[in-house]
């Protein structure tokens, strides 16, 4: 069986109600297409918790690196010099360049806006190639 949606406040309420009415578990299980566990858990978390709704609790997770405080101020400072690189802007605040990229692209909601400096020549960029028509001499 694949993984599901969370329950929604109805569907834990009628696990609830058919439990306190003295259903087996196992027949809440078919009446509802959840598992065995989902349905104790809903159980359990009915008793623990006072919740008149029943919604999720929201889930644990690591806290957020840098603030939208941070990022705004990372914005500013590229703004005041655009030769800054996410490198010395992660240097400064002692974390990786990846992490202050990725923090920008979720403030902004997409690509990081930097100013359009001077392009990098990939390598190998001088070789010529043998289909380019002015090598040949």
């Amino acid at each position: 069986m694949g993984l599901k949606s969370h329950l929604k406040p109805l569907e834990r309420q009628k696990i609830i109600t058919q439990r306190e009415c003295g259903i087996p578990l196992r027949e809440i299980q078919a009446n509802s297409g959840r598992s065995l566990s989902t349905i104790r858990g809903t159980l359990k978390k009915a008793k623990t918790r006072d919740v008149v709704d029943q919604k999720d609790l929201p889930r644990a997770g690591a806290p957020r690196k840098f603030t939208r405080q941070a990022a705004q101020r990372w914005r500013r400072r590229i703004q005041r010099d655009p030769s800054i690189t996410y490198k010395h802007i992660g240097e400064m605040e002692g974390c990786q360049r990846r992490a202050i990229y990725n923090r920008m692209r979720e403030v902004e909601g997409n690509e990081p806006k930097r100013s359009a400096g001077p392009k990098k020549k990939r390598k190998g960029a001088e070789k010529s190639s043998s289909h380019d028509v002015n090598a040949q001499a």
